[in-house]
């Protein structure tokens, strides 16, 4: 416990809150690189994952 002496607290700017805080941006599909498990809503932010396949000489690999 602290007593005796002055003690303050000021906070100024702009604060933003999430009306619904079960919304989670992030990525929501499970194939991306960076897929997040808890994300609520896709922000468009998903990667493709690499399969490791760097054998197709820059062809199309449907070829």
């Amino acid at each position: 416990m602290v007593s005796g002496g002055q003690f303050s607290l000021s906070a100024t700017g702009d604060f933003c809150l999430d009306p619904d805080p079960l919304n989670i941006p992030g990525c929501t599909d499970p194939n991306a690189a960076n897929y997040n498990p808890n994300a609520t809503s896709d922000n468009g932010s998903c990667t493709p994952a690499c399969d490791g396949d760097f054998n197709f000489n820059g062809r199309d690999r449907s070829e």
